[in-house]
This record gives C-alpha cells, structure tokens and sequence, in this order.
C-alpha cells in the first residue's frame, strides 16, 4: 500500500494593495522533505514591502531550512526565522517582514512577455506522519 501525505495550502489575506498578491508553490519530493516557495506576485504595480506569517503543524512537520537566497527582498526588517513563542494551536510561525527599497514591478527576460513574480523566501520542512496537514500563509501585506 503507498503512504502519501495530502498538504492542504490555506491562504488568508488582508491584502493593502490593488492586484499585487503573495503565494505559495509546494514540490514534495521523494526524500520526505517538502519545498515550499513563498513568491510575491506585483501584477503591473510597484511594490515596495511585504510581510506576513508562514505558519505550519508541528505534529507533521519539523523545520529543514528558511532560506533567502535569491530573494526579491533585499533588506529585511525581520528576516524570516521561526518564532520562540509558545503557541497552543499546535503550528510553529515564520514572521516575515522586508522592504524593496525602489521597488519592485516583477522580473522581465527577454525569452517571455510581461513580468513574472518573484521570490520572497524558500522553506523546506521534513514530513514526520501521514495525513491531511494546513500549512497557512496569513497576515499578509504587499505596500504600494
């Protein structure tokens, strides 16, 4: 019989900005381990700084890395790092907090048409059980 887990991505947003949006994109390899890129989409506005909380069950999963690298981001008010608080709900949080200083419209190439969104952070987090866990990316701004 072949085990999987199910991630089910909840998204809550309170968004300041017109159509720009933050997101997520999960790969689940073989290893057990899931990648999870967290991306900041401006959809032909000027962003200038973004925030929010990654938010994830820790009976499923255990911290792998937060990485950066490659980050649209490049000067972080609080860079992402796992919270010390003490939460009853069972989720350890990732508070994120940057800004783009001239801002940012998307990333352009000339091998397609129009601007992509780019990357806030990377994630990978180690699968401990089988089951149906809700990563969550919540409290989330994206400023003009």
């Amino acid at each position: 019989m072949k085990k999987s887990l199910l991630i089910i991505i909840v998204l809550t947003t309170f968004m300041h900005s017109y159509a720009a949006s933050l997101g997520m994109e999960s790969n689940m390899g073989n290893d057990s381990l899931l990648h999870v890129l967290v991306f900041v989409e401006p959809d032909g506005q000027t962003i200038n700084a973004v925030s929010g909380t990654f938010s994830f069950p820790t009976s499923y999963f255990d911290l792998g890395s937060i990485s950066t690298v490659d980050s649209v981001v490049p000067l972080w008010l609080e860079s992402p790092k796992i919270s010390t608080a003490i939460d009853f709900t069972g989720l350890k949080h990732i508070h994120f907090e940057g800004i783009i200083p001239g801002g940012f419209e998307g990333i352009r190439s000339p091998y397609y048409e129009g601007a992509k969104g780019g990357l806030v952070m990377a994630v990978t987090l180690s699968a401990k059980q089988i089951g149906e866990p809700a990563i969550v990316l919540e409290n989330l701004e994206v400023r003009l």
